[in-house]
C-alpha cells in the first residue's frame, strides 16, 4: 500500500494492474477498487523519492470547479469510461 495525492496516479496504477491481469479470450466485466485511510494531504507523510507533478493540484482543482458548476462527473479522467457494457468503455 502506498500514499497518493493525485488521482491520476491511481488511474495509472490501476491501468498497470489491469494490463498485467488481462488475458486474450477471457470475458471481463467492470470491477471496483477500495480506497482506505483517506485523509487530507497535509496529514500524509510523503514519499521522499517520489516527484509529484506540479500541475496536478491545479488540474484537480479545475476539474472540481467544473463538476461543481455543471454537475457530478461533468468531466472525468479520460480512462474512467462511461459505457453501459464493459466493452463500451
Amino acid at each position: 500500500m502506498w500514499a497518493i495525492i493525485d488521482i491520476t496516479d491511481f488511474y495509472v496504477s490501476s491501468e498497470r494492474v489491469a494490463d498485467r491481469m488481462f488475458r486474450w479470450g477471457d470475458v471481463y466485466t467492470k470491477c471496483g477498487a477500495m480506497l482506505e485511510g483517506l485523509h487530507d494531504a497535509e496529514q500524509s507523510q510523503g514519499d521522499l523519492f517520489a516527484a509529484a507533478d506540479p500541475r496536478g493540484k491545479d488540474l484537480l482543482g479545475a476539474m472540481d470547479a467544473i463538476n461543481a458548476r455543471f454537475g457530478r462527473s461533468a468531466i472525468t479522467i479520460a480512462s474512467a469510461g462511461h459505457g453501459a457494457r464493459a466493452h463500451d468503455t
